[in-house]
C-alpha cells in the first residue's frame, strides 16, 4: 500500500473542478463531433451492447473518484497541468476540427490507409498507415500533436485518469525497488513518461522508437 491522506482539502477542490471543467470540455466537442460526422452503420447486436451515455457519464465519474484516491494515497501526483492554457486548448480545438473533415473521409473508404509524404518510404509498411483514420499516421509533428487531444475527445476528457490507473500496480512492483527504469513511448503520452520519472531512480538513456514524430512529441511535453 501506499502512503495516506497526502491531499490537502484544498488540492482535493482543485483537482474536482478541473477534472469536471476536462470532461465538459472535450464532452461538449465529442458531442460536436458526432453532429459533424455520418454515422457508420452497425449492426444490432453490437448497438444492443454499446453502454448508455447516462452509464458512459457514471464510469467517468466513477474514475475521477478513483483517480483522486489513487493521488491521496501517494500512487502518482496530481496532474502538473490541472488546468490547461485556454489558448493552447482552443488551438489544439481548432486543429482537430480542421483534421475532422479528412479523417471522415478516410472513415467512409474515400481515401486510402496508406501515408503518403516524402518521408513514408523509409519505414515499414505499419507505419506508413493513417492508423485511427489520422492524417499523416505516426509521419508527422502536426499528426503527434493532434493525436493526444483526439483521444482525450474520443473518451470525454477522461484519457489521462484511465491511463493513470496502470501506474497503481507499477507502483506496487516497484516499491522499495533499485532498477533501471528505461522509457517506452510505443504507447502513451507526455504523463505517462512523466509519472514513472518522478517516483522511481533513474540511469541511462531512455529505450526509444526511432524517427517517429510521436517520441519527439512526447519528449517535448515531459517536465
Amino acid at each position: 500500500m501506499a502512503e495516506t491522506g497526502t491531499l490537502s482539502p484544498f488540492a482535493r477542490t482543485a483537482y474536482r473542478w478541473s477534472q469536471n471543467l476536462r470532461l465538459g470540455w472535450f464532452g461538449a466537442q465529442y458531442a460536436l463531433t458526432r453532429r459533424l460526422t455520418d454515422p457508420i452503420p452497425m449492426p444490432q447486436h453490437l448497438k444492443a451492447a454499446m453502454p448508455s451515455t447516462r452509464q458512459l457519464t457514471a464510469d467517468r465519474a466513477d474514475l475521477i473518484e478513483r483517480d483522486l484516491r489513487n493521488i491521496d494515497a501517494g500512487y502518482y501526483r496530481l496532474p502538473h497541468d490541472l488546468i490547461d492554457s485556454p489558448v493552447a486548448a482552443l488551438r489544439q480545438s481548432i486543429a482537430y476540427f480542421a483534421d475532422l473533415p479528412n479523417v471522415n473521409r478516410r472513415r467512409r473508404g474515400e481515401e486510402g490507409p496508406e501515408v503518403e509524404t516524402d518521408e513514408a518510404e523509409r519505414f515499414p509498411d505499419y507505419y506508413r498507415r493513417a492508423f485511427h483514420h489520422q492524417t499523416d499516421g505516426y509521419l508527422s509533428e502536426k499528426s503527434a500533436r493532434l493525436y493526444d487531444y483526439q483521444v482525450e475527445i474520443l473518451f470525454g476528457g477522461a484519457a489521462d485518469a484511465m491511463r493513470r490507473q496502470a501506474l497503481v500496480p507499477i507502483h506496487d512492483f516497484l516499491r522499495g525497488k533499485k532498477i533501471l527504469l528505461g522509457q517506452n513511448v510505443s504507447r502513451g503520452n507526455r504523463h505517462q513518461l512523466d509519472e514513472p520519472q518522478r517516483k522511481v531512480p533513474r540511469r541511462g538513456k531512455p529505450n526509444q522508437r526511432p524517427d517517429l514524430r510521436f517520441v519527439d512529441s512526447a519528449h517535448e511535453n515531459t517536465i
